[in-house]
């Protein structure tokens, strides 16, 4: 699957519409023209109207012109995964000037200004074709919301976030309508990028150095580590609030003795054994429990299910570590089904908003499209053992899954260790 991407350039990359307003004001103190602006006259017939010189207006817009950071920051990143192309109705003069300005040229396939095409379906249709893409996606700042039209996916730059309505709650209320988890289960395997093997090397190693024989798999999801720890002997419960999720883990252990999948929430767990070895929260998980009630609730049951001196293993990607927006792009493939997927993620204090656009092809069927969202609240380690509540200690920490020490300003990940006092 080959997949473009098109952006429109001004209120995009740059903040034109205040640099234009900017500019009027600098000369013609009654703010007429911002009224003109306003009602979608022309630059160059405004400028007439109010006897402007309009090189003065030009000029005077041009050093006003302030750039967007974060959607550059976005453009910088995919242009290392996938083509893009600029489309803007500016005249191309205006239009190369600016971009030069910010030397953003060199980002762009190729460069589309108002004297190159009349009608911008047809454009983004002849792109489509000329390049033998499956699907392009244009983002721009007209559209509220995502639109499909033929091929072509026309996407907001400002993603339509439930941050602000989440941001008060607990964000497992907003995982629970995630497209991965109820329509994309059986794709879990190809959203996911992931060295399963690695990590169950890490965790294996930790558990049998602590005599480890039974474990909780909190948030287990369809079983990628409980299905392979059991393959290396452990007696394995996996715990999830997703029966979609729980239906494919089953699925995937059908023919095994030593593991048991069970419907709950793991803020409310309540299982019949009191007394495992371990505990494991994999892949940010623990993550979407993001209300102080949350953490304490979770720490309470693991507490009650897990002996003394038991341990809890916590995982999840390092905050301080990352960029305050990341871009890539996926493509994964198996016997049935094609998945390409791109990726946005953008950093709000301790909260990584996740967008996922996904472009999914089964056998011969047409490609069909997804947009996907997800919330994830982070926390140290200090926050972690408040939060339990006495109930553990933090005995150590690693920064991968190859035993390196964490570093909180340079590990990939926060994998931390905690004892049952």
């Amino acid at each position: 699957m080959k997949i473009a991407v098109t952006f429109d350039f001004h209120d995009l990359f740059v903040k034109s519409k205040e640099a234009w307003i900017e500019a009027f004001k600098q000369f013609d103190s009654s703010e007429k023209s911002i009224s003109l602006l306003e009602e979608g006259v022309s630059r160059r017939e405004i400028a007439k109207k109010l006897n402007i010189d309009y090189n003065s207006l030009l000029e005077s817009y041009r050093q006003n012109l302030k750039s967007i950071e974060e959607n550059i920051s976005l453009l910088k990143q995919l242009s290392n995964y996938c083509d893009n192309y600029l489309i803007s109705h500016s005249h191309k003069e205006r239009l190369m000037k600016d971009i030069e300005k910010f030397e953003l040229g060199k980002y762009f396939k190729d460069i589309f200004s108002s004297e190159d095409f009349e009608d911008l379906n047809r454009l983004l249709n002849k792109i489509l074709l000329d390049g033998a893409y499956d699907r392009i996606i244009f983002f721009n700042h007209e559209n509220p919301d995502f639109e499909e039209g033929g091929k072509i996916v026309y996407a907001p730059i400002d993603f339509k976030t439930r941050y602000h309505e989440f941001k008060d709650k607990s964000f497992v209320d907003h995982a629970k309508t995630k497209e991965l988890y109820n329509s994309l289960p059986k794709k879990y395997h190809l959203a996911l990028d992931k060295n399963t093997e690695r990590e169950i090397n890490f965790l294996s190693k930790i558990f049998k150095e602590n005599n480890v024989k039974n474990i909780v798999d909190c948030g287990c999801g369809v079983g990628r580590h409980s299905v392979p720890l059991s393959k290396r002997g452990f007696d394995m419960t996996g715990v999830d609030i997703s029966p979609n999720m729980l239906e494919v883990a089953k699925e995937n252990s059908s023919l095994m003795s030593n593991i048991n999948f069970i419907h709950q929430d793991i803020r409310d767990l309540n299982l019949d054994k009191k007394d495992y070895d371990a505990a494991i929260c994999m892949w940010t998980t623990y993550n979407y429990l993001s209300t102080t009630e949350d953490l304490k609730d979770f720490f309470k049951g693991v507490s009650k299910h897990v002996r003394k001196g038991g341990l809890l293993i916590l995982d999840a990607k390092n905050i301080s570590g990352l960029e305050p927006v990341r871009a890539y792009t996926r493509l994964k493939r198996d016997e049935r089904s094609e998945v390409f997927l791109l990726i946005i993620k953008k950093i709000i204090k301790n909260v990584q908003n996740g967008f996922y656009l996904y472009f999914i092809k089964e056998g011969e069927e047409d490609i069909s499209f997804l947009f996907d969202e997800e919330l994830a609240k982070f926390y140290s380690p200090l926050e972690i053992e408040k939060s339990s509540e006495d109930k553990f200690e933090l005995i150590d920490s690693f920064g991968d899954f190859d035993f390196r020490e964490f570093d909180n300003k340079n590990s990939e990940r926060m994998i931390l260790i905690l004892k049952k006092k």
